[in-house]
């Protein structure tokens, strides 16, 4: 038997390893390697913006460049904001283009949960209606760093509503920092109309979820061309944590029909 493809989790904003750990275990005990593997923002210039953005750099030179030089089938599991940059990271490294190139590895399936959908020439902000020079309430910018986070009053209210008040509290306060350009550059690339791509997308909706409401995500499902969905029925934003076993169960039954069709 083939090995089963790597999982490289692709994050949305102000997230930690302990809010995924519940998905990367079911993953694990389901045969799927799981890689966690974020920026720590060391080039980050409070003064001025880098070229690119800096999720979307580091999982494409330091996440996915490795894994697939091994060799390794990716599936690329995208959440929130993650849905933003991860696509654009891709560039390159699909499995039909190594082949191509007698090449072994490659991304095979990208599948996104509660997210973002972007084409290039889009930033996250401008995908969820922010203006970059009026931020909303919500979000606390330090001009000073040029760091953002989301205040924990409304973390607790959107992300984690429906834990219990200790755990959403324990998690509320967990929430780093980012930088302001990860949010406000726009990505350079995406996937949507790369042949090279065709048939590797899947989207799981949330029918609950209160950042990203079911109706707009049927509507990014729609901006990307995305054929397979799922729903996750009475999910918040955050699946992960509350049904990581059905969450893990919709994503392996997803990636199994796309790298079966592509065969």
């Amino acid at each position: 038997m083939a090995p089963r493809p790597t999982v490289v989790i692709c994050p949305g904003a102000w997230a930690t390893r302990q809010f995924f750990e519940p998905v990367v275990g079911a993953l694990n005990a389901k045969g799927h390697p799981t890689i966690w593997d974020i920026s720590t923002y060391a080039e980050h210039d409070p003064a001025s913006f880098p070229p690119e953005n800096l999720d979307a750099n580091h999982l494409h030179e330091h996440v996915l460049k490795p894994l697939i030089n091994k060799g390794e089938h990716v599936f690329l599991f995208m959440h929130s904001c993650g849905g933003i940059y991860g696509p654009s990271a891709v560039e390159g490294l699909s499995k039909k283009e190594r082949t191509a190139k007698g090449l072994e590895g490659g991304v095979v399936a990208l599948l996104w949960t509660a997210a973002f959908v972007a084409r290039k020439g889009t930033s996250a902000m401008s995908a969820m209606a922010i203006d970059p020079a009026n931020l909303p309430e919500w979000i606390r910018h330090d001009q000073s760093t040029n760091w953002v986070r989301m205040r924990k009053t409304h973390a607790k209210a959107m992300l984690f509503h429906d834990l219990p008040d200790e755990e959403a509290d324990r998690l509320a306060n967990a929430l780093p920092s980012q930088p302001f350009s990860c949010f406000a550059l726009p990505v350079p690339y995406d996937p949507y109309d790369d042949p090279n791509f065709r048939g590797s997308f899947a989207y799981i909706l949330t029918d609950a979820d209160r950042i990203i409401p079911y109706e707009l995500q049927q509507e990014y499902v729609e901006i990307g061309g995305i054929k397979k969905t799922m729903v996750l029925g009475g999910s918040s934003h955050s699946p992960h944590l509350e049904l990581p076993v059905q969450l893990v169960d919709h994503l392996v039954g997803l990636v199994n029909e796309l790298t079966i069709s592509a065969k």
